[in-house]
């Protein structure tokens, strides 16, 4: 015998699951490409980036980045997510070189010593090969030692009574 008891029941759609990490920084001048906007998933459909592909993004950390998931199959729910980007200011420190300040050794292979107008606390900056900013703040030494960097090119900016002066450091 059986006994057929009737009910109702929905078979949903099933999730579905987005692969994307944040991306690693960018500056002002790079504009978004599939390497930042590179989101997966285990099924096939279509991304709607938000901002999309070839925009320019302001200066600023942690920027949204947003991703609308539509499947190609109707058994699947539309997914979103939102990763984070940081935007670094772009600035062509190579072509603003001032010859007034001396730097020693140079190329070096940690302690770099250099001649400041006076004895004045003055604003120190450095920048890696890629314009990223790696130190930032007031200092009062002639030298710094750059051992702890990992070997490459630097920019040095110092900033002291209205001039600021710029060299590139070669670390080895």
């Amino acid at each position: 015998n059986i006994n057929y008891i009737s009910a109702n029941f929905e078979i949903l759609k099933a999730m579905t699951e987005i692969y994307w990490e944040n991306p690693e920084d960018i500056y002002t001048n790079q504009a978004l490409s599939e390497v930042q906007l590179n989101a997966s998933s285990d099924i096939e459909g279509d991304f709607a980036y938000t901002p999309n592909f070839g925009t320019y993004m302001p200066q600023g950390n942690n920027q949204e980045l947003h991703v609308l998931f539509t499947p190609n199959s109707q058994n699947y729910n539309q997914a979103e997510k939102t990763v984070y980007i940081n935007v670094l200011l772009w600035t062509n420190l190579l072509e603003n070189f001032y010859s007034e300040l001396s730097v020693y050794p140079n190329p070096t292979s940690g302690m770099i010593y250099f001649d400041t107008e006076n004895s004045e606390n003055f604003y120190l900056r450095i920048y890696d090969s890629n314009a990223k900013l790696v130190y930032d703040n007031y200092y009062t030494e002639n030298y710094i030692d750059l051992s702890n960097f990992v070997s490459g090119t630097y920019i040095l900016e110092i900033s002291q009574n209205d001039k600021t002066y710029i060299k590139k450091i070669i670390l080895f």
